[in-house]
């Protein structure tokens, strides 16, 4: 997105694109008004398309970050979840993820357990397989140059630690809005002991544990599944993909 759409202005508020969240200090608030601003652009720009569906995705940076840095695609749903139930379950002050308008399906899907929302989201998006996720490297530098203290703290230690297999991700306890915290001020997250894929385990490079691999490993699989290389199905994503 160039500076031209950052430096457009809010019809009715006379507020620029980059200033809105300054102006609302409310996530949904900011949200509406950027909905404004990019349906303008867009019904200017095309106007073919000026009767459908829009919905902008709003997230704090921490929230960003996270996504980028998750191990696997069921830790990234269940990140989803916690962005989704930020104020309801985790007592917040405001949204830490939302989708402006609601996806109608996703919406609903929130208000279940946290479990039941990864494993039915899993299903639609990889059928229920675990994704060993990819970090692109647009994201690496980014974190390499900007905040690179968070490369060995957060990036390099995730995969270190391992991958964790669905079943533990699902079954995971996290605190709510009443001890979301431990007592050393540590997210409180509970995972049962399992099996956490390492690149040792399926015998890649540091380099390419990082490119995202789609596994055989269900989400209904034991905890203690072995998992090796021969349960990889392909390397990269999308357009990059390369099937064995």
């Amino acid at each position: 997105m160039n500076d031209d759409v950052f430096d457009r202005r809010h019809r009715k508020t006379g507020v620029k694109l980059r200033d809105l969240y300054n102006k609302t200090k409310n996530v949904a608030k900011t949200a509406r008004l950027i909905l404004d601003v990019m349906k303008d652009i867009r019904n200017e720009r095309t106007p073919q398309w000026s009767n459908s569906l829009y919905s902008v995705v709003m997230l704090h940076t921490s929230g960003l970050f996270n996504f980028f840095v998750e191990p696997s695609n069921y830790e990234v749903l269940g990140s989803v979840w916690d962005g989704y139930n930020s104020k309801r379950y985790h007592g917040m002050k405001d949204h830490w993820f939302m989708f402006y308008p609601d996806l109608p399906l996703i919406n609903s899907m929130s208000l279940s357990s946290r479990s039941s929302f990864m494993s039915r989201l899993g299903g639609l998006t990889s059928g229920k397989a675990l994704c060993i996720h990819t970090i692109e490297e647009p994201a690496l530098r980014w974190i390499k140059n900007d905040i690179p203290e968070a490369y060995p703290a957060v990036v390099q230690y995730c995969r270190e630690i391992g991958v964790p297999v669905p079943r533990m991700t699902l079954e995971c306890k996290v605190g709510g809005k009443d001890n979301l915290l431990t007592s050393d001020e540590q997210l409180n997250r509970t995972y049962l002991e399992g099996t956490r894929v390492t690149r040792e385990d399926i015998n890649v490079t540091e380099e390419d544990f990082y490119k995202g691999f789609l596994t055989n490993i269900q989400d209904d699989a034991p905890l203690d599944v072995k998992v090796t290389e021969k349960n990889l199905l392909s390397k990269n994503f999308g357009k990059y993909a390369i099937f064995y």
